[in-house]
């Protein structure tokens, strides 16, 4: 049996779906989800499958923007460096960093030791969170 989940997710991944949230805003959110599927007395295959929920944007996000910045890569060769003040806010290497720290940030919220079932879900987020980066190292806004 699946579990519904209650939040719309594209409320956590489509900006026109609420009021503009700022980057540290955003990754509170996260925060914040990650020690309520930690907290609530639920077992490991509910909180793997709100796990699930939350993060498949995430990794879906990763992948595609990754595919993107490789074949700018491919057309523009390797990004130049680049100081903080000149990173591109709204773009996808930007984007990219958020989905990686959003996966980030709602782990902190989990219990140690997580149950098997959350680890897998964790580890297959974790897992794209590394491909991406190998896939565009030098990207300072990732």
């Amino acid at each position: 049996a699946s579990i519904a989940f209650p939040l719309p997710i594209g409320l956590l991944t489509n900006p026109a779906a609420h009021p503009a949230l700022d980057r540290d805003d955003t990754l509170y959110l996260f925060e914040t989800v990650g020690l309520l599927i930690g907290s609530v007395k639920m077992d490991a295959a509910a909180q793997a499958s709100y796990l699930h929920a939350v993060l498949t944007p995430h990794v879906q996000n990763m992948e595609r923007l990754t595919a993107a910045l490789v074949a700018l890569r491919a057309d523009r060769g390797p990004a130049p460096p680049a100081d903080d003040e000149d990173q591109d806010e709204d773009g996808p290497a930007a984007a990219l960093s958020l989905s990686i720290a959003a996966v980030a940030v709602l782990s902190k919220g989990l219990p140690l030791p997580c149950p098997p079932a959350v680890r897998r879900v964790l580890a297959a987020a974790t897992s794209s969170a590394c491909a991406t980066l190998a896939a565009v190292p030098g990207e300072a806004a990732v």
